[in-house]
């Protein structure tokens, strides 16, 4: 049967991850990481955040690149990491919004305020509208915790106040309902909804519950209700989400320049929108209050600690480490080049391991190999990485069966 174990406490720490723990003991210091193929960036990453004390924001190119890397570092740490994306489909269709986003995104605003040290991962297109800040989301928060006396009606009030919607059964987040006294609430920034059940005017309990089934999830001591935080945009309030941030986060960002670029690019289109629509009757407030630029993002960015995943860094760095990773040959099936590969790893001193997804998978490589005359020197481990890799800094080969196989992730 497979290994199952989270990978970093079975092969150990990569040793590049020394260095890194070292070098992020300074405040604002600019580190590079080159050589990280594949998920060797993921493992890294891991490594230092797991006995890290401080809060991480990765960011990536684009969207695609930044959810495998959520999918890969949850399978690691096995702890919460918060998605950050855009809410926009296109800038000024705010009619065009995405609510399941705009959830995710109330979400890290909330962990910011809440959670002592959240992992956030985002990408270039999501940074670019601002949020709302830190001093306006506690003026529309609603706190509660069970044993607080105020009356439904009163409650009732405060959520309409927030454009929260009255409905007969609450399936969103944004609506709530009232029976008896019992009153749901779907509020902005948790994955359930809250069942609060009242006698008079006291709150008896609070609860988490399955929109579907009905059935409670959770008891709550105390919650927060948030509002929708991109719905009402006010000129004072907006601020770019590294305004947000804890001054001590460390930044970890794959491009820099690219994202800058981004930002560029989107608030140019923004503003192009602006002079379209800024004709019609309808107020709408400038790009300037709505989205971030590339140069206020990289200034912004000058005063964190900053790890750059990458041979050709924004800043100027203190720190260079660099990892020999290559990316493994494509096997598509052809297992006697599997073989090959295996048998030279072990003659340059690699331990193969092959990630999979299911014993049966461990059992299909055994049967593969069987009848090879050499010995392949290989390991099987009941485990999921988006990209396997060849490691001659740590003497590591890491296949996943997948890649084997040919087949999506």
């Amino acid at each position: 049967m497979g290994v199952q174990a989270p990978l970093l406490t079975y092969f150990g720490e990569p040793k590049q991850t020394d260095a890194l723990k070292v070098a992020l003991k300074k405040e604002h210091t600019k580190i590079q990481l080159s050589g990280l193929i594949g998920s060797s960036y993921a493992i890294t990453a891991s490594s230092v955040v797991r006995e890290s004390n401080k809060p991480h924001l990765f960011i990536f190119r684009d969207k695609e690149a930044a959810s495998y890397f959520v999918n890969d570092i949850e399978n690691l740490l096995k702890n919460e990491v918060f998605f950050f994306p855009a809410s926009y489909r296109r800038a000024y269709q705010v009619g065009e919004t995405d609510n399941a986003n705009i959830l995710l995104r109330a979400e890290v605003l909330n962990k910011l305020n809440h959670k002592r040290n959240p992992l956030i991962v985002t990408y270039s297109e999501a940074l670019s509208e601002k949020v709302v800040s830190r001093k306006e989301l506690k003026k529309h928060t609603i706190t509660l915790k069970t044993n607080d006396v105020i009356s439904l009606e009163d409650l009732e009030e405060m959520l309409q106040h927030l454009n929260f919607e009255k409905v007969d059964f609450v399936i969103e987040a944004g609506q709530y309902s009232i029976r008896g006294g019992i009153l749901d609430v779907y509020s902005f920034a948790d994955e359930h909804p809250f069942r609060l059940e009242f006698f008079d005017t006291e709150i008896e309990s609070i609860r988490t519950f399955d929109i579907n089934s009905q059935l409670s999830i959770n008891t709550e001591s105390k919650i927060s209700i948030i509002p929708n935080t991109e719905a009402k945009k006010s000129i004072a309030s907006q601020v770019s989400i590294l305004e947000y941030l804890p001054k001590n986060t460390i930044i970890w960002a794959t491009d820099i320049k690219y994202s800058k670029g981004i930002l560029d690019d989107y608030f140019d289109r923004a503003n192009e929108e602006y002079q379209k629509v800024s004709e019609s009757a309808i107020q709408h407030l400038g790009p300037e209050h709505l989205f971030t630029n590339g140069t206020e993002f990289t200034t912004e960015l000058q005063s964190f600690s900053i790890v750059e995943n990458n041979n050709k860094c924004f800043f100027e760095t203190e720190e260079n480490i660099t990892v020999n990773t290559t990316p493994l040959t494509k096997i598509n099936k052809q297992f006697d080049l599997l073989k090959e590969d295996l048998k030279n790893n072990k003659e340059e001193g690699l331990q193969n391991i092959i990630l999979c997804s299911s014993d049966e998978q461990e059992e299909r490589f055994n049967a593969i190999f069987e009848h090879t005359e050499e010995e392949l020197n290989y390991k099987c481990i009941l485990f999921s990485l988006h990209e396997g890799f060849i490691d001659y800094t740590n003497k590591q080969a890491i296949y996943t069966d997948h890649q084997i196989f040919d087949r999506y992730h």
